[in-house]
């Protein structure tokens, strides 16, 4: 999903930075910049949820709630 999101990003992206002179283009390119915005939150929204995900190593296994037994 983050893959397809960032495609999106950049195809809207790289529509937003060409040059188009007609009016017909111009009134189109009004809902891109909606989509390249949207496209962009839901990718660091994505970013956030893959993060969270990763789970670092505790460096003792007998660790508990920050006290160790000493048996």
């Amino acid at each position: 999903m983050f893959g397809f999101t960032a495609i999106s990003l950049w195809l809207n992206l790289c529509l937003c930075l060409d040059d188009h002179d007609s009016p017909e283009m111009t009134e189109s390119m009004k809902g891109l910049n909606l989509a390249w915005v949207w496209s962009a939150y839901n990718l660091v929204t994505i970013a956030k949820a893959l993060l969270i995900l990763l789970d670092v190593p505790k460096p003792d296994i007998n660790e508990m709630n920050g006290l160790t037994c000493d048996d």
